[in-house]
């Protein structure tokens, strides 16, 4: 019971990571209080366990302060904040398209209510001399991308919050640790991209299923690779030698074609979105 007796408080915790992290840290023992924009859904997994749920819009500081503030009346502490809300966005559009209002909304929920959250938790866990921020972040905080900017720009600021609060953290000997995470393509997102492909945009529609058996080809080859890995760890070797050679083999004309056509799919969805063709 890695976390027994202490009280731990999940945000975006109605679904994806943060309600897979309330659950861990119930089964690990903690008081877990499951808090969401959405007070139905973080209602319902609290009840898998006999935790507690909160509504809490984290881009609203006056919510962060009330719900941090009765833990505190109620519990006597707050141990551990496990910060998984977030939005994506427009994750489609390149960064020059952009609008201001999908920039303004991203950096608000991510990274200024990240920033809510550290304001109102680290006072008390710095007065008790000990406890435990997880601010999850992505792994586009360190890639560069052409699209979804606002996202990527708003992950990479959390791990230099979390840098900036750990080093907080230590004030006059406390033990108040900060870390960021920085989680890849998970089910959750395997979801939304399926649900892409049931779009009723034309384009998005006729895209992402070859894109998706692409995914599942690759996915399915790992296994048997992985399997001869650990038995025969030469023989993979000669395998993924041999398929390097043959990508290398293909001529740069084919290369040339792929771009080609993938830029042609770009211009015309571009041009059929703004002239309304389907």
């Amino acid at each position: 019971m890695r976390v027994a007796d202490k009280v731990c408080l999940v945000t975006g915790g109605a679904g994806g990571i943060g309600s897979e992290t309330a659950r861990t840290l119930a089964r690990e023992g903690g008081t877990v209080i499951v808090s969401d924009v959405s007070e139905a859904e973080a209602a319902a997994v609290a009840k898998e366990f006999g935790g507690s749920s909160e509504k809490l819009d984290v881009s609203d500081f006056a919510n962060w302060r009330s719900v941090v503030d009765g833990i505190v009346a109620e519990h006597g502490r707050i141990d551990v904040l496990a910060h998984c809300a977030g939005i994506e966005g427009n994750y489609v559009n390149a960064g020059l398209e952009t609008d201001l209002e999908t920039w303004d909304k991203v950096i608000k929920v991510n990274l200024t209510g990240s920033f809510y959250g550290l304001k109102t938790v680290f006072p008390p866990m710095l007065k008790q001399r000990k406890g435990s921020v997880i601010l999850v972040s992505s792994i586009v905080s360190s890639m560069a991308t052409s699209s979804g900017v606002a996202y990527g720009a708003s992950k990479a600021g959390l791990e230099h919050l979390a840098r900036s609060f750990a080093i907080i953290g230590l004030r006059d000997g406390a033990r108040v640790r900060c870390n960021s995470v920085h989680p890849g393509a998970i089910r959750t997102r395997m979801t939304a991209i399926v649900a892409e492909a049931n779009s009723a945009d034309p384009w998005t529609s006729r895209a992402r299923p070859s894109f998706l058996y692409v995914m599942y080809a690759l996915l399915l080859w790992a296994i048997p690779m992985g399997l001869i890995a650990a038995a025969r760890p030469d023989m993979a070797k000669g395998i993924a030698e041999g398929m390097n050679a043959y990508l290398a083999g293909i001529p740069e004309p084919l290369y040339a074609l792929f771009g080609t056509g993938y830029l042609g799919y770009t211009a015309a969805r571009a041009w059929g979105k703004a002239k309304g063709v389907e």
